[in-house]
């Protein structure tokens, strides 16, 4: 073997240690750093029970990465953490809230409504799903509100006021989430918050409320059903068909059609309940 060939051969094997042996080295180098201990959406404002310290190798510490927790608890985090990711200064801080504003077009608005279980789909929701809106408005609550008559108006009435409209965002206290439970498997179905408030992203040029209606401006128009009224949230499928003109429907006009046109039993036996249950006793 020539000389060349053996100090390439032994020249190797040294090299390698020595890498091997800086690597080590600075794995022992260490600072500590805050990180997630549990998954953070964006948008979150940072608890205590979110975040750590942890030793991490100075090799892989973020610039701006924070030291204390302390120093983040409070904060609103502005990208979603994992556990185990680090939290800079560049990921806090007041300007995570306007995340949404700095990608809203600018003829389009965030409204915040208020849900429950049932008027949010039972926390189902998520940011970016459609959604159509249904206003639903009592006669009762518009005179109590403003001391006016309703004119022909006499019993709630409920209509498709927008339709299309992007989810912007769903708190994490409003959301239905899979419990698992201890044990062998199972899990339980449950949603954090029996109510919540959901942004919504939309379009602030006014629009007909039917063909031929007035034009009305649609966040004037949620923020005005939302206090006075009921907003009920539809999902939207993929491939929605918003051709169809709302129509509306008013409680009387139900109640009138069914009284009207449904079968009424008079004195006559349901079957399965008791003789004495019948139309009238004498």
């Amino acid at each position: 073997m020539s000389i060349k060939n053996m100090l390439i051969v032994l020249g190797v094997p040294i090299i390698v240690f020595f890498l091997v042996l800086g690597f080590l080295n600075s794995l022992k180098n260490t600072e500590p750093v805050v990180v997630a201990v549990s998954h953070i959406e964006a948008n979150t404002i940072i608890k205590p029970s979110m975040v750590t310290v942890r030793q991490v190798p100075k090799a892989a510490v973020l610039s701006g990465a924070f030291k204390d927790t302390k120093d983040v608890v409070g904060e609103v985090v502005t990208i979603p953490r994992v556990p185990g990711d680090q939290i800079t200064k560049a990921m806090v801080g007041e300007g995570g809230l306007n995340v949404l504003a700095a990608g809203l077009k600018p003829d389009h608005r965030i409204v915040a409504i208020s849900v429950d279980k049932a008027t949010g789909l039972n926390g189902m929701l998520h940011e970016g799903d459609r959604v159509s809106v249904i206003g639903i408005i009592d006669p009762q609550a518009i005179q109590m509100a403003g001391g006016a008559a309703t004119g022909s108006v006499s019993s709630p009435a409920a209509m498709f006021i927008a339709s299309g409209i992007t989810v912007a965002f769903v708190p994490k206290s409003f959301r239905y989430v899979e419990q698992t439970k201890g044990g062998i498997g199972g899990a339980a179905a449950s949603l954090i918050g029996e109510k919540g408030v959901i942004l919504l992203n939309v379009p602030v040029k006014p629009f007909p409320l039917a063909p031929g209606g007035p034009e009305v401006s649609l966040p004037e128009l949620l923020a005005l059903v939302n206090k006075y009224g009921t907003l009920q949230l539809a999902l939207d499928p993929l491939h929605a068909d918003y051709s169809q003109p709302p129509v509306g429907v008013e409680l009387f006009r139900v109640y009138d059609y069914i009284h009207k046109n449904a079968p009424i039993l008079v004195n006559q036996h349901v079957p399965g309940t008791p003789a004495s249950n019948r139309g009238g006793s004498k």
